[in-house]
C-alpha cells in the first residue's frame, strides 16, 4: 500500500471514530462518555485492521484520535 493510500485510510479511520462517538452521544439514551469513546476507538481500529493496516497508527495519530474524542471535556 502506498503512502497516500495509508494517509487516506488513517484519516478515514479518525473520521469514522469521531462520527461514531458523536452518534452515540446524540442518542436519546446516550451511552456514557467512556462507553462511547471505547466504541469509537473500536471503530477506528477495526477499520484499520480490515484495511490490512493493523498497527499503522503512529503515536501522533493515536494522540490525534484521543484529542478528537476528549475535546469536549
Amino acid at each position: 500500500m502506498d503512502e497516500s493510500t495509508k494517509h487516506v485510510a488513517i484519516a478515514t479511520a479518525l473520521y469514522l471514530a469521531r462520527a461514531e462517538y458523536r452518534c452515540l452521544q446524540s442518542q436519546p439514551h446516550a451511552a456514557g462518555d467512556e462507553v462511547a469513546r471505547k466504541a469509537a476507538f473500536n471503530v477506528a481500529f477495526t477499520f484499520m485492521r480490515r484495511a490490512g493496516m493493523e498497527s499503522e497508527f503512529s503515536y501522533h495519530e493515536q494522540e490525534e484520535l484521543k484529542s478528537l474524542l476528549y475535546e469536549d471535556d
